[in-house]
């Protein structure tokens, strides 16, 4: 088996979908979340970029986020060169 071989399922989309994923199930299964309980992510870096491409594309999860050092618009505006 190579180790490498999963590699192309990994990626920001999927990355996302699991958060999705775990925090629906911690706020049901878990603590139980009233529905005015919010949810705040945070990270730094590659971990605040997801938090903040997690509130852009999945807001009903995700009431706010922080996130530290993450050059979330350099990648989000970026343009391809020719």
């Amino acid at each position: 088996l190579n180790p490498t071989s999963n590699l192309q399922y990994l990626s920001v989309e999927q990355a996302l979908m699991d958060y999705v994923t775990l925090i629906d199930y911690l706020k049901d299964e878990v603590y139980q979340f009233q529905p005015s309980d919010a949810v705040i992510g945070f990270g730094g870096s590659y971990g605040g970029m997801l938090a903040s491409w997690g509130r852009f594309q999945y807001p009903h999860v995700w009431d706010g986020v922080v996130a530290g050092s993450a050059p979330i618009v350099s990648f989000e505006f970026q343009e391809k060169k020719h």
